[in-house]
Order: structure tokens, then C-alpha cells, then sequence
């Protein structure tokens, strides 16, 4: 089913990569995986606490995605980061807007049940 994963896509529409603040060496690896390159987002952070995003390309009619987690300390301020992403994606008319969160703290939670009942007992 997912052979071909990592065979170049071939699309007809312009399809452009971000990456959130919160895990940018995953996003690399799928930029990779997907043959596309992660595209220039302004993201800064002001000294009373809110964010600043802006798109250094246009982004009108493209297709947007971006590869956010939501795993580390200050989940909320990733939250509000991806929600101002959105509404920048949208002020600059991108014609969709795709938001990849990985949840990688529920996978430690869930995993080691899961691993506890395949292994075999020695």
C-alpha cells in the first residue's frame, strides 16, 4: 500500500512545505521522504509573548502545509503558532491550508502496552 512513498509526486499545483518552531529535524526528514523542500516562514516570538508569522513567498492559489508537533513544554504558545500560521495562510489567499500535527507524546503512553504484549515471555 505505501510503496511507493518516496517516489517523486507528481502534481499539477504548487504544493509548498513549513515547519513549525517545535520540531523543524522532522519536518527536514519529511521534506525529504516527499522530494519537496521546506519553504521561508517568518516566525518570531515578541518580548510580551506573541507571534509574528509571515510567508517570505506568496502563497496565493498554492496548496500550504505545515508540519507542526505538539509535544514539549509550552504546548499552548505551539497551538496559538499554528493558528496564526493559519489565518497568515489565509490573509494571503493560499488555496488550501493543511496542518500536519504530530502527537508524538501520546505514542510513549500508548506504546509500551503495545510493546509489552508482543514480545514473547522469556
Amino acid at each position: 500500500m505505501f510503496e511507493n512513498l518516496s517516489d517523486p509526486l507528481l502534481v499539477a499545483r504548487n504544493i509548498k512545505l513549513y515547519t513549525g518552531t517545535s520540531n523543524p529535524e522532522l519536518a527536514h526528514k519529511v521534506a525529504d521522504i516527499l522530494h519537496l523542500e521546506l519553504q521561508g516562514l517568518l516566525l518570531e516570538k515578541f518580548a510580551n509573548g506573541e507571534i509574528y508569522a509571515r510567508f517570505d513567498e506568496s502563497v496565493r492559489g498554492d496548496e500550504v502545509f505545515f508540519i507542526q508537533t505538539l509535544a514539549g513544554v509550552n504546548v499552548n504558545d505551539l497551538v496559538m503558532e499554528t493558528l496564526i500560521v493559519a489565518d497568515a495562510a489565509k490573509r494571503a489567499s493560499a488555496n488550501s491550508f493543511t496542518v500536519v500535527i504530530l502527537t508524538t507524546h501520546m505514542l510513549a503512553r500508548t506504546a509500551k502496552p503495545l510493546l509489552a504484549s508482543l514480545l514473547p515471555l522469556v
